[in-house]
């Protein structure tokens, strides 16, 4: 009876009001929950004093940090223009680079060879017992048709 007074008064129908006192229970019930598992939570204090320390010590004129020792390391990081390997003036002249007596030094200079490159070179001209042709270079997994563009003009075959 007294559920149907409260519908009258409030201008509900009674499955209207059914519906209304089930999302209130169920929202109070969440409310519940919720502080509950606020009051169980452990919130850690982290002590960032050790990491703060070395930072603030950070000194890039400093020879003997470690991170000193890439003194333009944003740039390094940033530069997308070419491998620190290959730097301007460090390219060898024109069929200079005798590819079957060339060690991992030399071939690094070729431009886009790095240390992975020059190596795997090396091994396939010991397996191959010395380049025939230098266009045999694309054989090498990282040498492709463009790479080879770039670095034919420096090499050639030799005994």
């Amino acid at each position: 009876m007294q559920f149907k007074k409260i519908a009258y008064l409030l201008g509900f129908t009674k499955t209207e009001l059914t519906v209304l006192a089930f999302l209130l229970g169920v929202f109070l019930l969440g409310l519940a929950l919720s502080y509950f598992r606020s009051e169980n939570i452990v919130q850690k204090n982290f002590d960032y004093s050790l990491v703060d320390s070395l930072f603030l010590s950070f000194d890039e004129n400093d020879s003997s940090n470690s991170f000193a020792k890439d003194s333009d390391l944003k740039k390094s990081v940033l530069d997308l223009r070419a491998p620190k390997h290959v730097k301007k003036g460090n390219l060898p002249q024109e069929k200079s680079l005798n590819l079957n007596k060339a060690d991992i030094n030399g071939l690094m200079n070729l431009p886009g060879i790095g240390q992975k490159t020059a190596q795997k070179i090396i091994e396939l001209r010991d397996k191959k017992g010395g380049f025939k042709l230098i266009d045999e270079l694309v054989e090498v997994k990282g040498i492709g048709p463009a790479k080879f563009d770039k670095i034919k003009k420096y090499i050639f075959i030799g005994e």
